[in-house]
């Protein structure tokens, strides 16, 4: 008995000793101006990917994409509208918002992750991340200290963190660093504003079980590093390739001269594409894979925004407000290594993995060829519902002296249509002026379209001459009104975040009062609401220019369905649903002329196709000249 005792007590301490040795030899720390992952300096070669701009059954694929490149490391934003939607109504379960499991598959491919958490984001999505609700909290400040702001992100971080704490390297999991917030560069807020707000964040992560690196993040010069860097973190860049590494390295070593490795947090392969701008095109892809050898060569660690750009599927997309306003396009591609529909780009990706093999050894391998795409015919379009007849499946709010603006109407997405009654309208044109729209109205009286304005056209027209309705001495007026996606460059105020109509229009400078409301969130109940639309058929010599939907199908005769692409031409303004899923916006002002359409939506078989369409240029183009044709590659307007 003794004999096995001291046998048992043998193994024990052997077994102690090992877990010991592999506790101490998992570690990823900084010494001196190195990254020291398990004792050996190691240079980051990350590429951002953000679970939610591709749905759940390609995470792999994306994922194995960006391995074959020669990254070792990932990085994606956490975006706190997706997991608490509602004030107080937390979201962690939704498989597309998933993402434990989006880190545990980097996981298992052999990707570390840095988890950017910010709150705030940027990310080009809504409201740079922030959940619309807390707009409507008095006494509110984001991005600076502020007694209600720090109540919420505790509550927030309260929830959050705990599914990060298990997941991080020296516990066996695969995060190797947490960013907190996003560019540092906000000229109103004072400096020590700033960093009492990222201490507050770098200690919220700390006293919940982070221990793992924590940085911020600054464009590379001194105010920017000045703003950003906090003791117990370390202090990322980021820049372009028009701007010089070298300046960019010694802007760096001046403000963070020891314990900061150089590392460009976001080194662009591309850009985003605005709605009504020019396709921002290619970058050169040599003259990248030249900008990231000079960033490797001085030893810099790197992640390229984007690895993989993605969608913005449904109404994700976010806005931006420079000299006006512009809408965010549904594709975000970004000219990135991997494009929009999973596919290794066919110059970046191998030119930029000649340059990773420099430093790090890879196996040649040949460009990946791209996967083959369904090219599934042309949709026709049998039946349309007007959407002013078909309102009874929506929440209408009656006799309201002055309109709401979504927030108020607890309405994050999508559309509201403000209707009141005109008396003895008969005469002659009157001016209706509208208060400031955001972000753009479609105005029409019984039905017929008077004009669009608001935000997101070029010049934001508040006065309009509405012409008498023959037929009817007290026609309605409808002012429909989308949300084009809130700005993403958030700084301390709301700016141009808030939607809809605020303050009443007027007509004859006579105020309009009695409203309806109705909210239109186009959410995923559209598709069972659209059953009960009173659905006409298509025939001949109609034209159409009031919002509409129109349904149709298509088949598929195979039983795994491929990536497509779905051209929009012929059609103005609104988004397209795909077996209840919401794949987009669509928009004549380009410059995206197709939507990209993920295989995993589609099935063997009849699908079920819905558009809206708010308006469009050509008001006499017939119903039969509007269809859709599924091409195999994604098409821009110049």
């Amino acid at each position: 008995m003794l004999h096995l005792f001291i046998i048992f007590f043998l193994i024990s301490i052997c077994h102690t000793k090992i877990s010991s040795a592999e506790s101490i030899s998992r570690n990823f720390t900084i010494i001196g101006n190195d990254f020291i992952k398990d004792g050996q300096r190691f240079q980051i070669v990350s590429g951002s990917i953000h679970y939610w701009r591709s749905l759940p059954q390609d995470w792999k694929d994306r994922l194995t994409l960006i391995k074959e490149l020669g990254c070792n490391t990932i990085t994606t934003y956490i975006w706190w509208a997706l997991h608490e939607p509602e004030d107080g109504i937390f979201v962690f379960d939704k498989p597309e918002y998933d993402f434990v499991s989006f880190i545990k598959l980097a996981h298992s491919l052999g990707l570390l992750v840095i988890v950017r958490v910010g709150p705030y984001i940027t990310a080009e999505v809504d409201f740079g991340g922030y959940p619309y609700w807390i707009m409507k909290k008095e006494g509110i400040f984001i991005r600076r200290p502020n007694k209600m702001y720090y109540q919420l992100i505790d509550r927030y971080f309260d929830k959050l963190i705990s599914y990060f704490v298990p997941l991080q390297y020296h516990l066996g999991g695969n995060i190797i660093n947490f960013q907190i917030e996003d560019d540092s560069d906000v000229p109103i807020i004072p400096f020590d504003e700033t960093h009492q707000y990222y201490g507050y964040l770098r200690d919220g992560l700390l006293k919940r079980g982070i221990q793992t690196l924590i940085n911020t993040l600054a464009w590379p010069d001194s105010l920017s590093f000045e703003k950003a860097i906090i003791p117990n973190t370390w202090t990322a860049t980021e820049y372009t390739i028009h701007h010089s590494t070298r300046d960019a390295y010694a802007v760096v070593r001046k403000h963070a001269p020891n314990q900061n490795p150089f590392m460009v947090m976001e080194y662009y392969p591309g850009w985003v594409d605005f709605e009504g701008n020019h396709h921002h095109g290619t970058m050169d892809s040599e003259e990248f894979a030249r900008g990231v050898d000079e960033i490797l060569s001085y030893n810099g660690s790197i992640n390229f925004y984007m690895v993989f750009g993605g969608t913005n599927f449904q109404f994700k997309n976010g806005g931006d407000w420079t000299l006006e306003y512009h809408s965010i396009t549904t594709s975000y591609d970004y000219d990135a290594m991997i494009t929009e529909c999973g596919d290794a780009h066919q110059t970046k990706f191998q030119a930029v993995r000649n340059v990773i093999a420099k430093y790090i050894p890879l196996k040649p391998i040949p460009t990946p060829s791209p996967s083959p795409k369904g090219l599934y015919g042309t949709i026709y379009f049998d039946s349309y519902a007007k959407l002013i007849d078909n309102l009874y499946p929506f929440d209408v709010i009656y006799n309201i002296d002055e309109p709401i603006q979504f927030e108020y109407l607890n309405q994050s997405y999508g559309y509201v249509l403000y209707s009141t009654q005109l008396i003895n309208f008969t005469h002659s044109s009157q001016l209706l002026v509208l208060p400031w729209i955001q972000d753009r109205a479609v105005i029409l009286l019984d039905g017929i379209l008077q004009g669009i304005v608001g935000w997101s056209e070029k010049d934001p027209i508040t006065i309009l001459n509405l012409h008498p309705v023959k037929t009817n001495p007290n026609p309605r007026l409808d002012i429909l009104v989308e949300n084009k996606g809130r700005c993403c460059a958030v700084l301390s105020g709301f700016d141009c975040s808030f939607k809809g109509l605020k303050g009443r229009p007027r007509l004859n400078f006579r105020e309009l009062t009695n409203w309806t409301i109705t909210k239109l969130p186009m959410d995923e109940k559209l598709t069972n609401q659209s059953h009960t639309f009173h659905w006409k058929l298509v025939s001949s010599n109609i034209s159409i220019v009031s919002p509409t939907f129109y349904r149709s199908t298509f088949y598929i005769n195979m039983s795994q369905p491929l990536h497509s692409f779905l051209c929009t031409n012929n059609w103005g303004h609104g988004f397209i649903v795909i077996n209840h899923f919401n794949i987009g916006r669509y928009s004549e002002k380009g410059p995206q002329r197709t939507l990209y359409v993920p295989a995993h939506i589609l099935k063997q078989g009849l699908n079920e196709i819905l558009v809206f369409e708010s308006d469009r240029k050509d008001m006499l183009m017939n119903i039969n000249e509007k269809n859709m044709t599924f091409i195999d590659y994604p098409m821009w307007s110049i």
